[in-house]
């Protein structure tokens, strides 16, 4: 049945759902797709497109399997499906002469045939490569959640599957034709669904198995930081700003006085205390007139540059130093992400590890992540199952 059901995504055609146990040999691509599909990691390859590309016009047709990963197998015809998936407008280029990619080429990039030919032979190779990265990628992550004894089961792939139908207006139809615009099918998408719920389990088990924070950690976190919860003196001021002489602002002032401003308002605004040494040049004199300036009453004229302004202090929020009790929240919050960050990188790092040693790719088929990959390794994130 698991043969069939692969021969038939081989050939693009319309099939039924399979059990869980059946969905292991097809890949994932909701769980960051483009980061799987697209990431650097899976597009370096161990051999050079040009060897790779001689291979692909020889005579000798491809292994029926091209690669292992544990107990589970890849076969080419799943590796093909997921190509003419990922390939731009999901057209594939064709070995070994391209010849439609060829056209293509020449017709749009105006390129003579030998640079067309490389350019879609090159296309084809990467886009093998991110197939394949991608397949081996989700085997990894299906199988440590096995193994972490957290499986996905078929129930949690119906409820999540009726989720994202719902997501869509009409929900059966517009769902089927999102699949279709991106050359999937339902068993695809619930193969999907899968590795993301597979994920997510992972990821829920490591956080549960963290210990809870102590209030000495928290506390020993403010007095590390304490400096940090130091709030300044803040002044509440209305300014008039650039009055042209000084005994323009003195009238000013008078009128104010007087509740005769007019059509003059001051503009409102807040400024922190910080040492006068952080301010340079005409800022400088400003914040040193609005600190030295008393409490509701209009001061001034100050003059800056060849302009005056008068100011009036409306507020003054005295410094403090936030408690502990007001920031144990934010502290617990944070010290819990940090730690989940560490332990989320320690587990991606030795998953990687013990995964690849697990894996086993073909000769032309050997990606960053396959046991028997020598080249260069491309940067991955330290924080991503994938």
């Amino acid at each position: 049945m698991a043969g069939d059901r692969l021969s038939a995504i081989s050939a693009g055609e319309e099939r039924r759902p399979a059990p869980m146990a059946r969905a292991r040999l097809v890949a994932s691509c909701v769980i960051g797709v483009a980061a799987v599909a697209l990431g650097g990691g899976l597009a370096a390859c161990g051999e050079s497109a040009q060897k790779s590309s001689s291979s692909d016009s020889s005579s000798s047709p491809p292994p029926a399997i091209v690669a292992h990963v544990g107990n589970a197998a890849i076969p080419n015809a799943t590796l093909a499906h997921w190509m003419r998936a990922m390939a731009p407008g999901h057209v594939l280029p064709n070995p070994p002469d391209y010849s439609a990619c060829v056209a293509h080429e020449k017709a749009h990039e105006s390129q003579p045939r030998t640079q067309a030919l490389e350019a879609c032979a090159h296309e084809f190779q990467e886009v093998r490569q991110q197939a394949l990265g991608f397949l081996i990628s989700s085997q990894w992550l299906i199988g440590e959640a096995g193994a972490e004894g957290v499986p996905v089961t078929r129930q949690d792939v119906e409820r999540r599957l009726a989720e994202k139908k719902r997501s869509f207006p009409n929900s059966e139809a517009e769902f089927g034709e999102s699949l279709k615009a991106i050359d999937h099918t339902l068993a695809d998408a619930e193969l999907e669904i899968e590795a993301e719920l597979a994920a997510e389990a992972i990821k829920r088990k490591l956080i549960a198995g963290e210990p809870k924070l102590s209030d000495g950690q928290i506390a020993a976190y403010y007095a590390r930081h304490i400096q940090g919860y130091h709030i300044p003196e803040i002044r509440y001021f209305g300014i008039f700003e650039n009055l042209d002489s000084a005994a323009q602002a003195r009238q000013l002032m008078r009128d104010v006085a007087a509740g005769k401003s007019g059509d003059r308002t001051p503009l409102h605004e807040k400024l922190p205390r910080r040492p006068f040494g952080y301010y340079n040049g005409e800022k400088r004199t400003i914040v040193e007139a609005i600190f030295k300036a008393p409490l509701h009453v209009l001061t001034g004229p100050i003059r800056l540059n060849n302009l005056y302004f008068v100011i009036e202090i409306t507020r003054i929020a005295h410094p403090y130093v936030q408690s502990l009790a007001q920031e144990r929240t934010a502290i617990a919050k944070r010290l819990t992400e940090a730690r989940e960050r560490r332990t989320l990188a320690a587990f991606v790092a030795a998953w990687r590890r013990r995964w690849l040693a697990r894996t086993n790719c073909q000769p032309g088929f050997v990606v960053q992540k396959c046991r028997q990959y020598s080249g260069p390794e491309a940067a991955e994130d330290p924080l991503q199952l994938n």
